[in-house]
């Protein structure tokens, strides 16, 4: 019978135990992907994908990879095995510019990679005059800082229990190869076209783009513009005042880069509203498309924006554009 005096003993085997389930229970699921990754469910959520990312990047970095993908959430579903031949590691995280690129790919390297293919995304919204923040004047990148933190601490646990419950902050989730796959299918995207204000252009992360290839002098860098429907780049880039100045800034890439292919313009793929979650996030199958084109199976689907002179190019896509809006008689918001 207990004398109702309070046992050190007792108390401490308790608490070892519940953290002991606790860690083992973190371990096994791994939110933070920090050891193998989820191994109950094989579904790895993104919490934290900038320090998930970075997790799973710092502990495979002796890999030998020899192919790095970088750019924002359009290219998280760029699927690294559709790469023949090569052994890619795909850094895109959701909202990334590119300062942060380029302060992840200094990370990459810094770890040891020397890919000898560099896969770089350029997104419009990075020639968008912006205001500047702590995120876009000095990236920081970091990830898990211990294996407590990791395993022991409160919000993995939550972390863990959400993964285990299917509660995803995303509608999408990794594989266990790391691939981002959907979590059901998205509904067909309904655009809403619209004359909308113009925002001011500016042509300062020719140069960022052109310090994030330089880090990898020994890579063969491509670039390319991530797909795009032709109703948001009516609506979002045209009526804005920003195509002209998109099309200047990639063709001033290009000049950086082996290659430069232009996604965003209207084809088959960017076409087909059941592809596209919102108009600029295109599912993984759409996505394929995308690494066969950048493997020299682009067709019609991509402009070759390196092989064009600045005129060239820049009447390929208007005409293009123009020949959209026509068949959709959007013309009456044509401005030029």
């Amino acid at each position: 019978m207990s004398d109702g005096r309070f046992s050190f003993v007792a108390f401490a085997g308790v608490l070892l135990l519940v953290l002991g389930l606790a860690g083992a229970l973190n371990y096994l699921v791994d939110p933070l992907w920090y050891a193998k990754g989820n191994r109950i469910t094989d579904k790895n959520f993104s919490f934290n994908e900038r320090i998930s990312k970075i997790n799973l990047l710092n502990r495979t970095a002796d890999q030998d990879w020899d192919c790095l993908i970088l750019g924002s959430s359009r290219v998280t579903m760029l699927r690294q095995s559709r790469f023949e031949g090569l052994r890619c590691f795909n850094l895109a995280l959701k909202g990334a510019e590119a300062a942060e690129e380029l302060a992840y790919g200094r990370h990459a390297r810094d770890k040891g990679l020397r890919p000898r293919v560099l896969i770089v995304a350029v997104d419009d919204f990075n020639f968008i005059e912006r205001r500047q923040t702590a995120r876009r004047a000095a990236p920081r990148v970091e990830g898990t800082p211990s294996a407590w933190h990791a395993f022991f601490s409160t919000d993995v646990l939550t972390f863990s229990l959400m993964t285990l419950a299917g509660v995803s902050p995303e509608s999408n989730y990794y594989d266990r190869r790391f691939e981002q796959q959907l979590l059901y299918a998205p509904p067909p995207f309904e655009p809403k076209v619209e004359d909308k204000p113009d925002l001011p252009c500016s042509m300062e992360h020719v140069e960022t783009f052109r310090q994030l290839r330089a880090l990898f002098p020994e890579a063969r860098a491509l670039a390319y513009a991530p797909l795009m429907s032709p109703w948001y780049q009516f609506t979002d880039v045209y009526t804005r005042g920003l195509l002209d100045c998109t099309i200047e800034a990639f063709h001033a890439v290009s000049r950086d880069y082996d290659a430069f292919l232009d996604f965003g313009i209207p084809s088959p793929v960017t076409l087909d509203n059941s592809l596209t979650l919102d108009g600029t996030h295109y599912t993984p199958e759409a996505n394929d498309a995308v690494a066969r084109g950048l493997q020299g199976q682009a067709g019609e689907m991509a402009l070759d924006v390196k092989a064009m002179s600045l005129e060239q190019y820049r009447g390929a896509v208007r005409s293009r554009l123009h020949a959209f809006a026509a068949e959709h008689r959007l013309l009456g918001l044509w401005k030029d």
